[in-house]
């Protein structure tokens, strides 16, 4: 009996090691798990297939799409202009500081239609190697992203549902058609009165 009771002893200590171990392991385990449904473009699907590397940025700005933002990166696994960070270094924003449009936008949190040169603004973010500028249509209201959408003038290289993504590097015939051609690289793409 006491043969039978040493062993059943000792197999409660290694069920109690072994179970106790595995929910450590469990605590630490770095698996992303769903808790709520979360849908991705399959623009960031076919981004992660890419194996270039360059940066996106993701509208609208603000810390509270930053977290949102690093979720779709581990699906395109790009970097990103904006993400999260619990203490933002000041330098932090410094490239989006560079244009003012970019700025104004982080500052504002809406386009600012009196800077028309889009082609400038959008050269900025790619001489930092962003190729691509990501619309997020779900976090904006509807009227937002109509005002958006028709300030980027150039043609989206990508829409669903969830984005419109555009290419920080439009060319004229591909992205955009030229109303009027004024110069050498210089065009009118549309003109509105109000």
């Amino acid at each position: 009996w006491d043969a039978l009771s040493q062993k059943c002893s000792k197999l409660c200590v290694y069920m109690t090691t072994f179970l106790a171990a595995a929910v450590i392991l469990f605590e630490y385990l770095s698996i992303p798990i769903t808790t709520m449904p979360v849908q991705v473009s399959s623009f960031a699907m076919g981004m992660g297939k890419d194996p270039e590397d360059y940066a996106v940025a993701d509208l609208p700005f603000g810390r509270k799409f930053g977290r949102y933002y690093m979720f779709q990166q581990m699906f395109h696994e790009k970097r990103l202009i904006e993400g999260h960070v619990s203490r933002t270094p000041d330098e932090a924003y410094a490239f989006i500081r560079g244009d003012v449009f970019w700025e104004r936008l982080l500052e504002n949190g809406d386009v600012d239609t009196t800077l028309v040169d889009v082609s400038r603004h959008l050269a900025y973010l790619a001489e930092g190697n962003t190729r691509y500028l990501i619309v997020h249509r779900h976090l904006l209201t509807e009227d937002q992203v109509a005002r958006w959408l028709d300030y980027f003038i150039i043609t989206p290289l990508y829409e669903d549902d969830l984005v419109v993504v555009y290419t920080t590097r439009p060319e004229a015939g591909r992205d955009f058609a030229l109303m009027w051609v004024l110069g050498d690289g210089v065009g009118l793409i549309g003109a509105t009165l109000s």
